[in-house]
């Protein structure tokens, strides 16, 4: 299992990188997590479009969203010269799709497939099995774990706060593709809906997990600084991501590829 970040930053773009979206690949099957404002030119960088197998949005804020709305009008409107396709399927929330659909008026679901999910709902794409978890954000708001056939798992928790019983949802020895919005909390409404650097650190504790890939740093907090509270506190693979990077998840561990493995 492959991760590409398309977009790293959280809550709204940095100087040098895009919001949330992240590219999956098993196999032959690429999965679009997120789709956040800025992404799309990311993902024109490292896949064609029309090689999308399926898109999973966990809530319906804008930085999680809006390059939907590239994605459609690339697919609607510029000629596939490999093979027709059928549409492709759209997973999310019943709450994030009637956002969607009052925010794209609808038209887009002439391209995508509207596919409603909900907390522990199941579903399978080419071998790639996604189980949908309930996060604390806004309402409708989900983590997405993601298991291939050769039992690689990659975690996504979404934008959320920290609880016990996130963590515990969280399969032994995952590797955790997660939100840390802050370094350090600076109000309790922040803390309320979004991770500082020490609610990760609990998480991967707690969750026994293998690895974490540590996203959606809001600027101008320093991803770096993030990173380096959690490798304090936590004995596993700890990897800051940046925009364009690549992960390999292989025998249960995380590795960032160089440039030429990618």
């Amino acid at each position: 299992m492959k991760v590409n970040v398309l977009g790293s930053a959280g809550s709204y773009q940095s100087p040098t990188r895009q919001c949330s979206s992240y590219l999956v690949t098993s196999g032959e099957i690429r999965i679009v997590l997120d789709a956040g404002n800025g992404s799309f030119g990311n993902l024109l960088k490292v896949q064609d479009p029309f090689g999308i197998s399926a898109v999973f949005i966990s809530h319906r804020h804008h930085d999680h969203m809006v390059d939907l709305i590239s994605l459609y009008h690339f697919l609607k409107f510029v000629p596939n010269v490999t093979t027709a396709r059928s549409k492709v399927p759209l997973f999310a929330s019943k709450d994030t799709h009637e956002f969607i659909s009052h925010f794209a008026t609808g038209s887009i679901f002439d391209i995508f497939e509207r596919r409603v999910v909900e907390a522990g709902d199941i579903v399978e794409i080419g071998g790639v099995k996604a189980l949908f978890g309930a996060v604390n954000h806004v309402p409708g708001s989900l983590s997405i774990s993601l298991t291939n056939q050769e039992g690689e798992s990659l975690f996504y928790s979404g934008d959320t706060s920290y609880s016990d019983e996130l963590a515990d949802a969280i399969p032994d020895q995952s590797i955790i593709l997660t939100e840390a919005t802050y370094l350090v909390h600076k109000s309790e409404v922040g803390s309320a809906i979004h991770m500082d650097g020490g609610d990760v650190a609990r998480l991967c504790r707690r969750s026994r997990a293998a690895g974490v890939i540590i996203t959606h740093v809001a600027y101008p907090n320093d991803p770096q600084a993030v990173g380096e509270l959690v490798v304090k506190n936590f004995s596993g693979t700890v990897e800051v991501a940046n925009d364009l990077d690549v992960y390999e998840i292989k025998s249960g561990k995380l590795r960032r590829l160089a440039p030429s493995e990618r």
